[in-house]
Formats: C-alpha cells, structure tokens, sequence
C-alpha cells in the first residue's frame, strides 16, 4: 500500500539518507500512490505528520523554518536510533 510506496521511493531514500527534510517527497510519493489507487479522494480532507509535525493539511503543505528544522532533527535521530 501506501507504506510500501513511500519506503520504495527513491526520491524518500536520498531524503531520509541525507537528513533532508523535503516532504515534498514524501508527500508526492503519497500523492502519486492515492492517485493510482483511489483517484476519487480528496485532497483537502487528507492530513499528514512527520514526527508528530503536520506537514499537509487542508490541501495544502504546512511549513515554517521552525517546523523543517524539527523535521531535520527527527529523521538525525531515527536514523541514529536505527544504526547497530
């Protein structure tokens, strides 16, 4: 499903393996998997967090310096917490 869409994305690959909080790739690995599967849903209903941050809401991305620089922070820490 969707998971898969996004963990298989290399454009989320380059960004989790560079701390790049760009959820413009994330997001449009979401977006191009509901396009496929369930081209009827609306947008503007759908909301998406990353580490407890709203990126997307309302149909539109929910960004500020100070939320892109938490984000920074908890994919440094998620991959920190996953090396061995």
């Amino acid at each position: 499903g969707v998971g898969k869409a996004v963990v298989n994305s290399p454009l989320v690959k380059t960004a989790v393996a560079g701390n790049d909080p760009n959820v413009g790739r994330i997001v449009g690995a979401v977006g191009s998997f509901l396009g496929r599967a369930a081209p009827q849903l609306d947008l503007g209903q759908c909301t998406m967090a990353i580490g407890g941050d709203t990126v997307f809401e309302g149909g539109s991305f929910r960004l500020s310096p100070t939320r892109e620089a938490s984000l920074s922070a908890h994919l440094r820490q998620a991959q920190q917490e996953s090396a061995p």
